[in-house]
């Protein structure tokens, strides 16, 4: 009798222990920015434009991971046009967490996919960054589309 509680409860440790490769959804793709919100205010293209590529690379432990790489640009008031880019890598699981990885600053929280849809809503894990720093970056909820043919 205590071997069938043995075998049982090792297999259900394993079936819990991490999702399996298909569980996870595939990001894998380039997107285009739908909007980006950030307290409370949401801007669309043209005021903010952006691109996020993200390219997966492994799945272990329940987690799938890869490269990333985002180029934004803002319109300011004047009609001058900013920006910037950069790479990193990123890390999701089956249960909607998010870690990405901009030029080494780490910001976490979560995903959802909609058909063609990702949304990310992100928060930087570290204190004391500056408002320049988190101007082109993935700080807030940003609705993603994926792009056609890629």
């Amino acid at each position: 009798m205590s071997r069938r509680i043995a075998i049982a409860v090792l297999a259900l440790a394993l079936a819990c222990d991490s999702a399996a490769p298909e569980d996870l959804p595939d990001l894998t793709g380039r997107y285009s920015l739908v909007s980006h919100t950030v307290k409370d205010v949401t801007r669309t293209p043209p005021r903010v434009s952006a691109v996020l590529v993200l390219s997966r690379q492994a799945v272990e432990h329940g987690r799938a991971r890869g490269d990333s790489w985002m180029e934004m640009q803002r319109q300011g008031a004047n009609g001058v046009s900013t920006g910037g880019s950069w790479t990193g890598g990123y890390a999701h699981s089956a249960n909607g967490s998010m870690v990405i990885s901009q030029g080494g600053t780490p910001f976490e929280g979560d995903y959802a996919l909609r058909g063609d849809t990702l949304i990310t809503t992100l928060v930087p894990t570290i204190t004391g960054l500056s408002e320049q720093a988190l101007y082109y970056s993935p700080l807030g909820k940003l609705v993603w589309v994926l792009d056609d043919g890629l």
